[in-house]
Order: structure tokens, then sequence, then C-alpha cells
């Protein structure tokens, strides 16, 4: 029943931005999983979590880069990596 009234409830998506909106401006408070940085910059939270695993997790990933680059190159399409860094580092 809750399940079904989250999602039919017309409403419920606007109230909920609206107190997210009133939270922010009045208490200066994000929703769960957003941290407020300066000058009106957001982040989440996952961006200044410590990733577990990160080696790991960083040859997965390049474990997939390397195997889209090798089915590109049988299309013969070259994968061009741009590294964009997060944007905790920038600001």
């Amino acid at each position: 029943l809750e399940t079904h009234y989250d999602e039919e409830f017309p409403i419920k998506r606007l109230g909920t931005n609206l107190w997210a909106a009133l939270d922010y401006k009045l208490f200066n408070e994000g929703r769960p999983g957003v941290v407020l940085g300066k000058d009106q910059w957001l982040y989440t939270d996952e961006e200044f979590d410590a990733v577990a695993n990160g080696e790991q997790n960083e040859a997965d990933n390049l474990a997939i880069i390397q195997g889209v680059r090798d089915q590109l190159k049988k299309q013969g399409t070259q994968l061009v990596l741009a590294i964009i860094p997060a944007k905790t580092r920038l600001y």
C-alpha cells in the first residue's frame, strides 16, 4: 500500500522538492547524500568517501575500459579517453 501511495500520489515529488528547498534556504542543509560547499556548490557524499578496495576497483574499471576499447577496435573505431577530475579537486 505504501509503495502504491508513493508512486501514485501526484504531488509527492513537488512536496519533497519544496521541503528540500526550504531546508536549503532556511537551514543551509541539503537532502541526504548532499554535501554543501562554499559559494553554493553542491556535491554528493560519494565524492568525499574513500573507495573500499580502491586498487581492485581501479583494476576492474581498467579491465572494462580495455574490453570496450577492444570491441570498438574490431568495428574500426578508436577509443579516445578524456580524464575528467572530480569536481572536489577542481574547486
